[in-house]
């Protein structure tokens, strides 16, 4: 029994990290998705999300170094694989996902319900362990060293991938520019309607036009944060112009969810032109004239507040 105690912690703990670990690596689209299911508010869902991330790699080498001097420590992973399944099942019943951007999932690009086979998977281990004979390795200084392990795991996250609202923008992210952007030519493409339709009054006052295509992961991303941000600034005056071929469409508007923002499908040279042949491009425009290249990743409220 002793055995196949170390086996089921030590699987439980590697997948426990893992989970952990690969959270930094989608934490943008994450905080989005969040916000998105109403979870939490902007705010705030950078340091949950953080902070979630370390307490599974925290649980992970608790569990992997033998430091559970009793059965309660379960109670931390059983609760981050609870909220994590959660989460996943509120993204299900919202919309049908044939690949899901979160944890693991964004590096294999797994189905979203085999993600959730990993959470109930993850809590069935749990659960195993908690019902077999305990053990642990007799470490002289344990509480020192839990001590310091729950300091690192949880200072990680905001030092590999720290929030946004951390960042000091500069150029890189907002770029001045003065370019006519002659948006009138775009009313001369015919799109079906089925592929969406753009506003007739992009070339009067301020407007943040985005240039994506249907396959770019990135371009998915700044196109779902756009749709939440829409969705608590209604009357922002956001657009985005898409490219692609039209058997992705369905799937980029299941992904992205922009139904409630201005958009079309162009698949035409005054795309590249407009884009300069990379994607996602951002333009702050004002009368039509693009004053300012925007990463999406720096988009925030405050900067959809002056644009009201």
């Amino acid at each position: 029994m002793k055995i196949l105690t170390h086996i089921v912690r030590s699987i439980l703990a590697i997948l426990t990290f893992s989970l952990g670990y690969y959270m930094l690596q989608t934490l943008d689209f994450s905080e989005t998705a969040l916000v998105d299911n109403g979870w939490s508010s902007w705010l705030v869902a950078p340091y949950i999300l953080r902070i979630i991330s370390g307490l599974f790699m925290f649980s992970g080498l608790v569990l992997v170094l033998g430091l559970n001097h009793s059965k309660k420590i379960l109670l931390w992973p059983f609760g981050l694989f609870l909220f994590s399944t959660f989460f996943q099942c509120s993204i299900i019943w919202q919309i049908e996902l044939d690949r899901c951007y979160l944890c693991l999932r964004e590096l294999f690009q797994w189905n979203i319900y085999q993600g959730l086979v990993i959470g109930l998977f993850g809590l069935f281990l749990i659960i195993l362990l908690y019902s077999l004979p305990h053990f642990s390795f007799n470490w002289k200084f344990r509480f020192p060293i839990i001590v310091v392990l729950l300091i690192s795991c949880l200072s990680l996250p905001f030092i590999l991938n720290y929030p946004a609202s951390w960042a000091v923008y500069g150029e890189s992210e907002f770029e001045e520019i003065q370019r006519p952007m002659q948006l009138e030519r775009l009313d001369t493409i015919f799109t079906p309607k089925e592929y969406g339709q753009l506003p007739k009054n992009l070339n009067e006052g301020k407007q943040l036009i985005a240039f994506v295509t249907l396959t770019c992961p990135y371009c998915k991303k700044a196109s779902y944060k756009l749709h939440v941000l829409k969705k608590k600034y209604p009357l922002a005056p956001i657009t985005i112009v898409t490219s692609g071929d039209t058997t992705d469409w369905d799937l980029f508007l299941r992904r992205t969810k922009i139904d409630n923002v201005p958009h079309a499908l162009m698949n035409h040279r005054i795309f590249e032109e407009l884009s300069e042949g990379s994607v996602p491009k951002i333009y702050l425009v004002e009368d039509g004239i693009a004053i300012q290249k925007v990463q999406y990743w720096a988009i925030d409220e405050a900067f959809l507040e002056k644009l009201q």
